[in-house]
Formats: structure tokens, C-alpha cells, sequence
């Protein structure tokens, strides 16, 4: 999910703080996705 990444990246260079990358971090969860605990990267869910 390279856009999720994208705004990851986008959002640890702006003012924006954790707690909008942990809403990210839950939509993208809940697509399936793993994602690592900085809330920086995405990964495939695991099956």
C-alpha cells in the first residue's frame, strides 16, 4: 500500500502529530495491513 506509506512519510515531516498517524494507521489495519509500531511503514497482513 504505497499511498499509505506516502502519507505516513507526509505526515512524520509535517506538524501532524501521533495520534493522526495511529488514524491511519487503524484504516490501514483494517484493509488488512500490518503496520510497524513508529507508524511509518505498511506491510502485507499476515494470512
Amino acid at each position: 500500500m504505497q499511498v499509505a506509506n506516502s502519507y505516513f512519510g507526509l505526515l512524520r515531516q509535517a506538524s501532524a502529530s501521533h495520534h493522526d498517524r495511529a488514524l491511519l494507521a487503524n484504516v490501514v489495519r483494517g484493509r488488512g495491513r500490518a503496520v510497524d509500531a513508529a507508524f511509518t511503514k505498511t506491510y502485507r497482513g499476515s494470512a
